[in-house]
């Protein structure tokens, strides 16, 4: 299935979402020159355990979006993959 190239195929790809009070799961996403991006999609799973979220991720549930002092580890052992590295969820 390879990889999303651009934060709107993230919409098509399974996602993982931290409980909220809000019914409407999206990634607010900033990438080079200023650009902003907003993604909606509909969750393969939702819970309030950011670890659960991890664990399914790396079971290969789905795409998260996580701390990254939560991924770190993971993503050094290559048991996670981080996509869309010129994207983070923070303006810069």
């Amino acid at each position: 299935m390879g990889s999303p190239s651009a934060p709107a195929e993230l919409s098509h790809w399974p996602g993982l979402s931290l409980a909220s009070g809000k019914h409407i799961h999206r990634w607010e996403l900033y990438g080079p020159q200023g650009a902003r991006a907003e993604v909606h999609f509909t969750p393969r799973m939702i819970t309030t355990d950011m670890l659960a979220l991890r664990e399914a991720a790396m079971a290969g549930v789905g795409l998260v979006q996580l701390p990254i002092l939560m991924v770190k580890e993971q993503l050094a052992a290559g048991e996670l993959v981080a996509v869309l590295e010129e994207w983070s969820p923070g303006g810069r």
